[in-house]
């Protein structure tokens, strides 16, 4: 009898405590989740919505508000707009002199990012039954030794809305609000010459073509080079530094400052993982370290690589190297190719440490050029592309009034 009394005391006192402790991890979990910024809207978000051009009766910015829906290099959103004040049809675009960074020395992605905005306006305007007239440096080129203060004047492109309507590719614009990275795994499989010619024929610009690559040895050398490249960016402290600037780890911060990575670019789709995570990165700060951060690129990243059957390369003459207008082209191709892409049920995924501008990735992106370009080929862009298995998660991006002028 006391041994049957002593075992229902023992088994008493271990569920109540059991409940407490499971009562106090589950306020442990609330609060930190709280931290992460649970119950904060996701103001970010909202340029993703269909109804958000609405919000802006100019029409200009309501073409805008599709545009900076574009990819851009590291989600830096490089635009800025100046409206005519005189002429309610003309706009211009500039790029964001604040948003040059170290990882982008040659501004390479800059100028390409201003190119996948003009292309998205574009369709936009199609389905605003209107027209545009698009003039590249109307101005004048950059002015490449004082590129920070020449690109505050110099507007990379003159736009004007007509009533010369061309409805052409006009099926893409449904697609732009499907977010233009996709870095989960891809179904490996070969993509077929049909499909390759599909992307072939949105190439109507001259300096540039596209090219896949696809063999198993290159294939297995890009993936490992491109690790090495991204290795660099945690390993070399001012890129690491930009990096760790631009990376947003609450929902406060995103809606304070939404632009550059978050854990949606890396994938995370689930609410309540985000929160936790995002708490957990705010309470626990060396969970986000470069040196952890690191470890898990590498790991993720290979998987990546790995499910990738095919990398697509933009290429121009290596004597349009620098050529800026032909670096805004490439932008307008690569929206074209992307906007495409969803409707063949396929994701891009670029792939900018391979082929980087900074000193420390010379080497790696000079190997990548002796294996796999000719003399006279110079990259652009290379981007997995691969028919995709779910959806990825949309990213932060600025109210469209942020970039006026």
């Amino acid at each position: 009898m006391k041994t049957d009394g002593l075992a229902k005391k023992i088994l008493k006192t271990t569920a109540k405590w059991s409940i407490i402790t499971i009562s106090v991890l589950m306020v442990i979990v609330l609060i930190i989740m709280i931290i992460g910024g649970m119950f904060v809207p996701s103001e970010y978000l909202d340029p993703w919505s269909k109804k958000y051009s609405k919000r802006v009766t100019d029409e200009r910015l309501q073409l805008l508000s599709i545009g900076i829906l574009a990819p851009n290099a590291h989600n830096l959103q490089h635009w800025k707009f100046e409206l005519d004040d005189k002429d309610k049809k003309v706009f211009k675009l500039f790029a964001n002199p604040e948003r040059i960074g170290s990882q982008d020395p040659t501004h390479r992605e800059m100028l390409i990012s201003c190119g996948t905005l003009l292309e998205y306006v574009n369709i936009a305007a199609k389905k605003h039954n209107v027209g545009l007239d698009t003039e590249l440096f109307p101005e004048g080129q950059i002015d490449e030794e004082k590129f920070e203060e020449s690109i505050k004047t110099v507007p990379i492109a003159k736009v004007t809305i007509n009533d010369k309507v061309n409805l052409e590719m006009l099926n893409l614009y449904e697609n732009v609000f499907m977010h233009e990275t996709n870095r989960y795994e891809y179904i490996k499989t070969p993509m077929t010459q049909a499909e390759k010619e599909v992307y072939y024929s949105l190439n109507d610009f001259k300096d540039l073509n596209i090219k896949f690559l696809s063999e198993e040895q290159a294939k297995k050398n890009i993936s490992e080079l491109t690790l090495k490249g991204l290795d660099i960016t945690y390993k070399v402290p001012r890129l690491a530094n930009e990096l760790k600037k631009i990376t947003r780890t609450t929902e406060y911060q995103k809606n304070k400052k939404p632009f550059g990575f978050s854990l949606e670019t890396q994938g995370i789709k689930n609410p309540l993982a985000k929160y936790f995570l995002e708490g957990n990165m705010t309470v626990m700060p060396f969970l986000g370290s470069n040196k952890n951060t690191a470890k898990i690129t590498q790991k993720v990243y290979k998987k990546l690589y790995d499910s990738t059957d095919t990398f697509m390369v933009m290429v121009c003459p290596i004597s349009k190297m620098n050529d800026r207008t032909v670096q805004v082209n490439c932008g307008r191709l690569y929206s074209r190719l992307v906007l495409t892409g969803h409707t063949l049920k396929m994701g891009f995924h670029p792939m900018s440490a391979l082929i980087a501008d900074y000193e420390e990735a010379v080497q790696i992106k000079g190997e990548f050029m002796t294996k796999y370009l000719s003399a006279d080929e110079y990259p652009f862009m290379i981007t997995r592309v691969g028919l995709v298995t779910k959806l990825f998660p949309k990213s932060m991006r600025q109210n469209v009034l942020d970039f006026v002028k």
